[in-house]
């Protein structure tokens, strides 16, 4: 590994002592937040960091906590209905626009639905728009076993409120709640479009399904 690396140094005698300093365990996964006080902030340094302790972290037997990335990565993760996932933002392409390497095919398409972190205080989600349209954005691609849908949290309060954080200046992202359909042009222009739901619209199932019909699967 890297000399440079913040979390586990050139060697792997350093993640005892991490193991032993982490106070908030979560079912045996290491939480990096807890261990690191470099993750107070979410630089681009930070986010680099932890994307490459990810990467190396299995070749030390360690589990790293998708819910403790930088902030502008998701934080605490988010209760979810059975058949739908949280997944980390760091698992995402570094803009909307890479998402067509996902996506070779003319038409083939994808949802991701950006959330907010939970309140530390109620653990619920901090947003009110995010508390009311979860459950309806769930319920209703959980019935749609056809589709693929990830969910994706845009960060702390703080975080988001930030002008300059990566889901407002990389994702073209301007309000959350906010389901995304990325569709894949087969290469034409830059390879992928976009259309977005916002806010309120994300409340209602009928708006959904309009949202949907376009697909060939949808009823």
């Amino acid at each position: 590994m890297e000399d440079s690396n913040a979390f586990f140094g050139s060697r792997p005698k350093r993640v005892p002592k991490l193991l032993e300093a982490n106070t908030h365990r979560r079912s045996g996964i290491l939480g990096l937040r807890d261990l690191t006080p470099c993750l107070g902030g979410a630089s681009s340094k930070t986010i680099d960091q932890y994307n490459f302790a990810c990467r190396n972290a299995d070749q030390y037997g360690v589990g790293l906590s998708t819910s403790t990335a930088p902030d502008q990565y998701n934080s605490e993760p988010i209760e979810l209905l059975t058949g739908l996932h949280q997944v980390p933002a760091s698992s995402l392409p570094s803009s909307w626009q890479g998402m067509k390497d996902r996506l070779p095919r003319s038409g083939d398409s994808t949802y991701v639905f950006f959330v907010v972190d939970n309140d530390a205080s109620t653990g619920k989600p901090w947003c009110p728009d995010v508390r009311e349209a979860l459950p309806v954005v769930e319920k209703y691609f959980e019935q749609r076993g056809d589709l693929e849908v990830s969910i994706v949290s845009v960060g702390s309060r703080s975080a988001w409120k930030d002008p300059e954080n990566i889901w407002r200046t990389n994702w073209a992202l301007g309000a959350v709640p906010t389901l995304v359909k990325y569709t894949g042009t087969g290469g034409e222009g830059e390879g992928v479009v976009q259309s977005q739901l916002v806010e309120e619209e994300t409340k209602h199932e009928d708006k959904l399904r309009a949202f949907t019909q376009q697909d060939t699967s949808a009823p």
